[in-house]
């Protein structure tokens, strides 16, 4: 029983913390002050996974497409 209600303390905690960081991020992207876009995530620290995906696996993956839909990708062949 405690234990749950320490879970249940420290994700409203963690909630709290989130929409805090929401709220500075917005504040501080509005001003227009910053050079980049600030995230709730920057605020907080954490890390963000790498979201960007190589050139080649693109490709791959049109291709795979391609082969399984039987339709042209233009773009993959100029790419090359």
């Amino acid at each position: 029983m405690l234990e749950a209600v320490h879970e249940n303390e420290s994700k409203r905690q963690e909630a709290e913390y989130l929409r805090t960081a929401w709220l500075a991020a917005n504040l501080m992207n509005a001003t227009g002050n910053v050079k980049r876009p600030v995230t709730p995530d920057m605020l907080l620290g954490k890390e963000v996974a790498a979201k960007r995906v190589p050139r080649t696996d693109q490709i791959r993956t049109l291709e795979e497409l391609q082969r399984e839909f039987n339709a042209p990708a233009p773009c993959a062949v100029e790419a090359l």
